[in-house]
């Protein structure tokens, strides 16, 4: 008889790909509030876990509480629909219990079964924008001329970078890190330009981007003058041979111009050239105004075929507080980056 029991810290830890330390960062430390972790047992054997985890949201000015069950894991030889359903089955109710609404993306995996077995349409599915910082490297040239390539190159993007920053009327800048009424004037401010999108309150930024030691984050702080606009946040990843610089989060307070939004991928592109990467990729959502204008030339849409995997968006909202179809452009139009998604 399969059963559900609430996992203690010592198995929140076992057999997870992150370490420790990671694990108790991403569920026991999460300023919304821990995560709720549910195991399934066979015979006083766990054959599969779930963990769900808490967000403040912000819908057209009202307070929302969403859960996403995140670090689904089964064993193989029990991988059945039965297990499956057992496990997605309480930890829906645990979100119907704990929280106003569920978001969640899915992987290869648990596409069909949110699909077709929990009856749920995605709402939305992320695009991505790119630009080769090293095209040489993505070319996959032959290893010994690798020094006078990356020299080569370091110089010839320098130059470039150098020269259009020179020829632009350069209104965006880099500058220290605002204390923290000033990111939460900044937010409030990115908060009314938006129909849905989630909080980053101070505390929540800390826990992002500075609670894990194995994450590479780097925040850059973007000013106009002496005002902050908001930031930028990037983490380099090594995908398939790339070196990749992934755009993690982009919070702005105020609507930005087409020369802006170059001026700010220029800012990116610098970072990445100093950090040796090959790649630079921004995932974002094209039916939200605001992402659609960040998606602009020097940025390249990314075919569908060439992402790694797709990542449509999925979100349910409790219909006793909420009026779904009422509420389906603002949730559809939402501001959804990498730092809502368990992913990078």
């Amino acid at each position: 008889m399969n059963e559900f029991v609430t996992l203690s810290l010592q198995e929140y830890e076992e057999g997870h790909t992150l370490s420790p330390a990671a694990v108790r960062w991403r569920h026991k430390r999460n300023p919304t509030r821990e995560s709720i972790a549910v195991v399934l047992r066979s015979e006083s054997r766990a054959i599969g876990r779930i963990w769900v985890q808490f967000r403040h949201w912000v819908l057209r000015d009202r307070n929302v509480v969403l859960a996403s069950p995140i670090d689904f894991l089964v064993e193989e030889r029990e991988r059945n629909v039965t297990s499956f359903l057992q496990l997605f089955s309480v930890a829906s109710r645990v979100v119907r219990e704990n929280a106003d609404g569920l978001f969640h993306t899915s992987n290869p995996i648990t596409d069909g079964l949110y699909k077709k077995l929990f009856k749920l349409k995605p709402i939305t599915e992320l695009s991505a924008v790119a630009i080769p910082i090293r095209p040489i490297s993505l070319m996959r040239r032959p290893a010994q001329s690798k020094l006078l390539r990356k020299s080569l190159h370091l110089r010839v993007i320098g130059n470039i970078l150098s020269r259009c920053l020179q020829l632009l009327r350069v209104r965006l800048t880099t500058g220290v890190e605002p204390d923290d009424s000033v990111k939460e004037a900044i937010s409030n401010k990115f908060y009314a330009s938006q129909q849905f999108c989630s909080i980053r309150s101070p505390e929540l930024l800390r826990w992002r981007f500075e609670g894990a030691d194995e994450f590479d984050y780097k925040v850059i702080w973007l000013y106009e003058g002496r005002e902050c606009l908001g930031y930028v946040a990037v983490s380099s990843r090594d995908i398939d041979g790339k070196r990749v610089l992934f755009v993690v989060d982009l919070m702005l307070s105020r609507q930005v111009q087409s020369r802006e939004v170059r001026q700010l991928w220029l800012i990116v592109f610098q970072i990445a050239t100093e950090l040796d990467r090959d790649l630079v990729t921004y995932f974002y959502n094209p039916k939200n105004p605001t992402q659609k204008k960040y998606a602009r030339f020097p940025m390249v849409r990314v075919p569908r075929r060439m992402m790694p995997q797709r990542i449509p968006i999925f979100v349910k909202i409790d219909p006793r507080e909420f009026d779904a179809e009422a509420d389906l452009y603002s949730l559809s139009s939402g501001y959804f980056t990498l730092f809502d998604l368990d992913l990078i």
